[in-house]
């Protein structure tokens, strides 16, 4: 038996049918071979045609941010398509705000959000008291301006040997 490994966005997708008779029988359904949710719904029919009318159940799902999936189907399928549309880095950036600041938030809300990729969050500090005026509660330990008062503004999300950088306001 070997397994794929994939980085695509996947769905399991069984029926409440078929679970609540004991059996988890579905498949796994990437979305990339999808244009969109008619399709991917249109697939699942096709899936499940033995069954009169099926409850699609989502089992299981990798690679697919908070807020846009859960068990009985999409949060929001255009949002969802729209994100799959977004190239790999925009996709990583929507993926790890919603995962770590705001789990319903708008792709545009999680671009907008976005203030870069630093070392670390007193490299933020430095370089975000070097862009506005710097007011006088700042103090040279960058560290410090981070934990007395930026970690309040903004969110760090550390990834790949990064730190990423959103706005909570």
């Amino acid at each position: 038996m070997s397994i794929a490994i994939t980085s695509s966005p996947r769905v399991y997708v069984g029926t409440y049918g078929k679970y609540a008779g004991g059996s988890i029988a579905g498949a796994w359904l990437d979305l990339a071979d999808y244009s969109d949710a008619s399709e991917f719904y249109a697939a699942c029919r096709k899936l499940h045609k033995g069954e009169h009318d099926p409850e699609f159940m989502f089992q299981d799902w990798e690679n697919i941010p908070s807020g846009f999936i859960h068990e009985s189907g999409f949060a929001d399928a255009d949002d969802l398509w729209e994100w799959l549309d977004l190239d790999e880095d925009e996709q990583e950036l929507v993926a790890l705000y919603r995962d770590n600041v705001d789990g319903d938030a708008s792709l545009e809300k999680a671009q907008e959000r976005f203030y870069g990729r630093y070392d670390s969050e007193s490299d933020f500090a430095e370089q975000h008291a070097a862009d506005v005026e710097v007011p006088c509660y700042l103090v040279i330990d960058w560290q410090a301006t981070w934990n007395g008062y930026l970690r309040h503004k903004f969110t760090a999300v550390h990834h790949k040997g990064e730190c990423w950088i959103f706005s909570n306001h």
